[in-house]
């Protein structure tokens, strides 16, 4: 496991709509909606997101968080999804590319 103080460095800048995204699969992720915030009021400053800290991916990715039981609880409200690790990331990154 890479240190927690990891800078993650993306090749887009998406985190808004991602965030928007993982919203709809953890309503109620506190530190989710506080990285929604901090985003827009980057984006307001014409200022970049990223890169974020490993922690703050951790705790508000839910393609990181596949094993949470939120996102689980999630995945397991999802119509014909399998229930192990693989089968919940692949139901997260199938609601994602169908989310507009």
């Amino acid at each position: 496991m890479l240190p927690e103080d990891t800078q993650v460095c993306g090749g887009h800048e998406y985190t808004a709509a991602n965030g928007r995204f993982a919203v709809t699969v953890e309503p109620d992720n506190a530190r989710l909606h506080t990285r929604l915030r901090e985003v827009a009021a980057l984006r307001a400053e014409g200022l970049p997101t990223l890169p974020v800290s490993l922690a703050n991916e951790l705790a508000t990715n839910p393609f990181l968080r596949v094993d949470t039981d939120p996102v689980a609880d999630w995945c397991r409200q999802q119509p014909g999804i399998g229930h192990d690790r693989v089968a919940r990331f692949a139901a997260v990154r199938g609601a994602k590319d169908a989310f507009r």
